[in-house]
């Protein structure tokens, strides 16, 4: 039984998936920086649905948030995007 279907979904891991105090949902998305340094940007998006784990999610900006793109799946809580991180 299928209850949801989308063409070119984005699926995400819920965990990666954080909310500001306006309940609003984003994930940090990693941009390749100085060394093996990353910066983040903050994409909002929104959650369409969730299934053991995963979430399909759109960018709430299209186009922000695209096939290939990493982001930050664990450790997210507690950064900002002034901060750097470093792949583990």
């Amino acid at each position: 039984m299928v209850d949801f279907t989308r063409k070119n979904a984005l699926v995400v891991q819920t965990e990666s998936i954080l909310q500001d105090t306006k309940n609003n949902n984003y994930v940090f998305k990693l941009s390749k920086g100085e060394g093996d340094l990353y910066s983040l940007e903050k994409v909002f998006v929104t959650i369409e649905k969730s299934y053991r784990g995963e979430s399909c999610v759109v960018p709430v900006v299209a186009g922000s948030l695209n096939q290939g793109d990493q982001i930050v799946l664990s450790g997210a809580k507690g950064i900002t995007e002034s901060d750097k991180v470093k792949l583990q």
